[in-house]
């Protein structure tokens, strides 16, 4: 129980660290968020005033992109499989995987990756995740994993 009070603090206070530092350093975007919120004229929000918010959505979404709460993770292989390259010729340098090889990923690494992202992929831009930009909505797919999982499946 203690490791997933842990968990769900530490992630939020990373979240939020990350995020006021990041929005001191771009105050473009900090007046745009301030002015949706503004809206609420210092009531709590409710459900459906979140849900309308639309560009905080998107700023936390570039934070959960930029600056992940597990930078890196590690899964045991559960099953053999083999991956198809080494960086050789297809075919001859195949990476042999077993069962129980500790398998290494970053995260952090995995969300700046410019073919899913685009050449700004390690900019701070909210904006990306709009679904009026003029190259489409981004849907990164498992592309964006900043819980090592699919969005709200880790507790914290």
């Amino acid at each position: 129980m203690l490791n997933l009070l842990l968990a769900r603090r530490d992630t939020t206070a990373g979240l939020l660290s990350n995020a006021f530092h990041t929005l001191v350093r771009h105050l473009k975007v900090w007046q745009k968020l301030s002015e949706e919120v503004e809206i609420l004229e210092g009531r709590t929000p409710t459900y459906e005033d979140l849900k309308n918010m639309k560009y905080l959505k998107y700023v936390l979404n570039e934070m959960l992109h930029l600056y992940p709460p597990i930078p890196n993770n590690a899964r045991f292989a559960s099953a053999s499989t083999v991956l198809p390259t080494r960086g050789g010729p297809p075919g001859e340098s195949l990476i042999h995987i077993t069962p129980g090889t500790i398998i290494l990923y970053l995260t952090y690494s995995l969300h700046r990756r410019t073919d899913i992202y685009g050449p700004n992929a390690s900019e701070f831009i909210p904006e990306r995740w709009a679904p009026d930009t003029p190259s489409g909505p981004l849907r990164p797919g498992w592309g964006y994993i900043p819980f090592n999982s699919r969005p709200r499946i880790r507790v914290g």
